[in-house]
């Protein structure tokens, strides 16, 4: 409760400066930290789901969380770009301020505290110990590197779409901010399916390998838009390849990560969640940034960067099973007797 409030006390704080500030240099080490104190929140916040939720459960509170943070990205960037016109840059972040403050307020006075007693902080012996454990560890490497991958293999289009629909297609920019929108829905519709199936009895691992199937399928639809035809289909065939690619990223994130969440339970929770996010980011960002400095159209950029990530999650996803993973959803949920038996056949 205390890092989850203190780190949006501390967003807010960060966000009224960055509106204040009238230097650049001070403007990007704010915006730093303003990141920073964000992602306290999305590590902490699957914590609290772990530790309040019982497993059949996790998966639907992970989707229903991430929804907000799929639709923001739709809706900010018009919003904030009306009034930035209107008004100022700075108002965007008075805004960010506002609602920093209302969660935080809200946070202290009703959020109550989801951990028994507090744990021990831990030593740097400690976090290297569970470092070694992630990367060493193949049922909790290969679910994070599948992960990552499938982020990367959708993160490429938001890097290069600008330059494939406007530069290359050359569709109107307002109409091709549309496409986010679209996007976002996408996402939610395989979200809002994959939490219904999952209320229906559907196993993790059946929802992880029918949202892989369902992201190859985009892949394969994409290649589709390299064929000569007019610009306003391929731009259409590839909006359809990306959305099924993001649909099917809805399906495998929650599942993946509360079979990660059961595995790394206890003081390694924290930790593996930080890894996955760094690798799912981090890959995300150096794979981008090679897609957008190739030399080649932005269009083959795009599909062939999203064919080759894709390959990475399913080959991750291949190995993951290898090393003995199953469902584990039932009766093993609730046995304390450890990592190996939430995972073991």
């Amino acid at each position: 409760r205390r890092v989850v409030c203190g780190g949006l006390t501390a967003y807010t704080v960060v966000s009224v400066l960055i509106a204040l500030t009238p230097w650049l240099t001070v403007f990007i080490a704010l915006r730093f930290l303003q990141g920073f104190f964000t992602a306290i929140f999305i590590i902490v916040s699957r914590q609290i789901i772990y530790d309040l939720y019982e497993p059949d459960r996790q998966v639907a509170a992970i989707g229903t969380m991430v929804s907000g943070i799929i639709l923001s990205p739709a809706v900010a960037p018009v919003a904030g770009a009306y009034i930035a016109h209107y008004l100022s840059w700075r108002f965007d972040f008075v805004l960010s301020a506002g609602f920093g403050a209302v969660l935080a307020v809200i946070g202290w006075l009703h959020l109550g505290e989801s951990l028994a007693s507090r744990l021990p902080w831990p030593t740097a012996g400690q976090l290297i110990d569970c470092y070694r454990f992630f990367f060493a560890t193949g049922r909790v490497f290969w679910p994070i590197t599948c992960l990552s991958a499938m982020f990367a293999a959708y993160f490429v289009f938001i890097v290069t779409s600008s330059f494939v629909y406007v530069d290359e297609l050359g569709v109107n920019p307002r109409l091709y901010s549309k496409l986010f929108i679209f996007m976002a829905l996408a996402y939610l519709a395989g979200n809002w399916t994959m939490k219904h199936l999952n209320g229906r009895g559907w196993q993790r691992l059946r929802l992880i390998f029918w949202g892989l199937m369902m992201a190859t399928a985009g892949c394969a639809v994409g290649f589709a838009s390299l064929i000569d035809c007019p610009a306003l289909i391929r731009g259409i065939i590839l909006a359809v390849a990306s959305a099924m690619v993001r649909a099917g990223y809805a399906f495998v994130q929650p599942p993946l990560q509360v079979v990660l969440m059961r595995d790394c339970g206890g003081q390694r929770l924290g930790a593996m969640l930080g890894v996955l996010y760094l690798l799912q980011f981090g890959v995300s960002g150096v794979v981008s940034q090679l897609a957008a400095t190739a030399r080649t159209t932005a269009l083959n950029i795009t599909v062939l960067t999203m064919a080759a990530m894709l390959a990475v999650a399913l080959i991750s996803y291949l190995l993951w099973r290898r090393t003995g993973a199953s469902s584990g959803y039932g009766r093993e949920d609730r046995d304390p007797g450890g990592a190996d038996n939430l995972l073991g056949h």
